[in-house]
C-alpha cells in the first residue's frame, strides 16, 4: 500500500500536532487503534498488570488523531474531546469517516493530498 518513503512520511506527518490528517490515513489508523484496542481489552480481561496505562495512552493518540481529521475538514481540534463522552465517540468517529476534507488550503495548513513526497 505505501512504499518505505511514503510510510517514512507518513509517520512524520502524524507528529506535529498542528496539521491535516487525511481521510484514508484516519481510517487506516482507525483500524490499527480498533485491533490495539481489541487486544488490550482482551489483556486486561486475563489480569495483565498495567494495562490501564496502555489504553490511557491509546485514547490520548485516539484524541491527537482525531483532532488531526477534524483540521482537515476545518473544524477546531477541541471537538477531538467529544471523544470521551460515550455514544458521541462513536458518531463522532463515523462523522469523520465519511465527512470531505476541505479542499485546498484552510487555516491548518495545506491539503495533505496535494502535498509531494520527499527523498
Amino acid at each position: 500500500m505505501y512504499s518505505d518513503d511514503e510510510l517514512k512520511l507518513k509517520i512524520k506527518e502524524l507528529f506535529p500536532p498542528k496539521g491535516r490528517l487525511r481521510q484514508r490515513d484516519f481510517i487506516i489508523y482507525q483500524f490499527l487503534l480498533f485491533i490495539v484496542l481489541i487486544v488490550t481489552y482482551l489483556a486486561a480481561i486475563a489480569g495483565v498488570p498495567f494495562v490501564f496505562f496502555l489504553i490511557f495512552f491509546l485514547i490520548m493518540v485516539e484524541i491527537y488523531i482525531t483532532a488531526k481529521r477534524l483540521q482537515d475538514c476545518n473544524f477546531s481540534g477541541l471537538f477531538s474531546l467529544f471523544i470521551l463522552i460515550p455514544t458521541i465517540n462513536v458518531l463522532g468517529v463515523l462523522f469523520l469517516l465519511i465527512y470531505p476534507a476541505t479542499k485546498g488550503e484552510n487555516e491548518y495548513g495545506n491539503d495533505p493530498r496535494e502535498q509531494n513526497i520527499i527523498t
